[in-house]
């Protein structure tokens, strides 16, 4: 895996660390055990292209924004026990955008991800515990969240996947889809989609809410939405 250049004709990155502040914040007489206190913040920019975005991370929020631009750039900021904090990247490999970060324990270990890239990129993202805001991604999406939350807006990919333990959903698109397929365990589901017709294939504790949508089943697009406890609002605009 290669990180990011910023300049010359390098065509990938090494990392760019804009910020960096850590805080050693020494445990109380006797020690508690789970070493230093730190805090901080790198930055990345990445010159070569990529597709797709893969994305594994254990904790935290990550905030996407997808826009026409040539290059990508990232913040990660990162906080919690030095023994808590499991390998973490960040590079590009193959036009692949990889980005992993890992906690060993689920006690005080702490990413936050700032990433804005190019249109035209697919994303898939992975987390045990994520809140999630992702915005203008025009290409397929997938997000595998055991608990945290969801919130899409202005996605425009033919495919948007968004499968969530415990936590609410709240996705938008502005083009119509091929497919969307939403799951949670516990928490509401909000989906709001172009007017039209759509496959509906709907499950949830109540009759769900639509309006603005026709249910058809001999139409092409599919809504496929279940939701285990919690309520579903559908909406056509």
């Amino acid at each position: 895996m290669v990180r990011g250049a910023t300049e010359g004709p390098r065509s990938l990155a090494s990392p760019l660390t804009l910020r960096a502040t850590a805080l050693a914040l020494a445990c109380a007489a006797g020690g508690c055990g789970k070493g230093i206190y730190y805090e901080f913040t790198e930055g990345f920019k990445y010159v070569e292209p990529f597709d797709h975005i893969d994305l594994d991370v254990d904790r935290g929020s990550l905030t996407f924004v997808a826009w026409p631009r040539p290059d990508a750039t990232m913040k990660r900021h990162t906080s919690g026990f030095d023994k808590e904090f499991g390998p973490a990247d960040a590079g590009v490999d193959d036009g692949v955008l990889v980005i992993t970060a890992a906690c060993k324990t689920d006690d005080r270990c702490w990413y936050d991800h700032m990433l804005e890239f190019s249109t035209g990129v697919s994303v898939a993202l992975r987390m045990k515990l994520g809140y999630v805001e992702i915005g203008y991604v025009d290409r397929e999406l997938t997000a595998e969240i055991d608990e945290g939350g969801f919130y899409g807006v202005q996605l425009a990919g033919p495919v948007v996947e968004v499968s969530l333990g415990t936590g609410d959903i709240d996705v938008e698109l502005v083009a119509r889809p091929e497919r969307v397929t939403l799951r949670s365990t516990a928490g509401d589901v909000a989906l709001v989609v172009p007017t039209g017709s759509y496959r509906c294939e709907f499950t949830a504790p109540q009759a769900p809410a639509v309006e603005g949508v026709t249910c058809d089943p001999a139409a092409d697009a599919v809504l496929d939405v279940t939701v285990d406890d919690g309520a579903l609002t559908v909406t056509g605009v």
